[in-house]
């Protein structure tokens, strides 16, 4: 993929986010968002288990 194309994908996927519109996991979003999302989600689902211990 060239760099004028990860750009204007770039671009809508702003503008997606801009105009609140939900984001799908099969969407496309730039790789440093899809690791971010991820890391948050995993320390949700670790704060989940980590809460129901005794």
């Amino acid at each position: 993929m060239s760099e004028e194309q990860i750009r204007s994908l770039e671009k809508q996927f702003e503008e997606r986010i801009a105009r609140d519109e939900k984001i799908e996991p099969k969407d496309w979003m730039p790789e440093k968002y899809r690791k971010t999302h991820i890391r948050q989600m995993s320390q949700h689902a670790h704060s989940e288990i980590v809460g129901m211990l005794p």
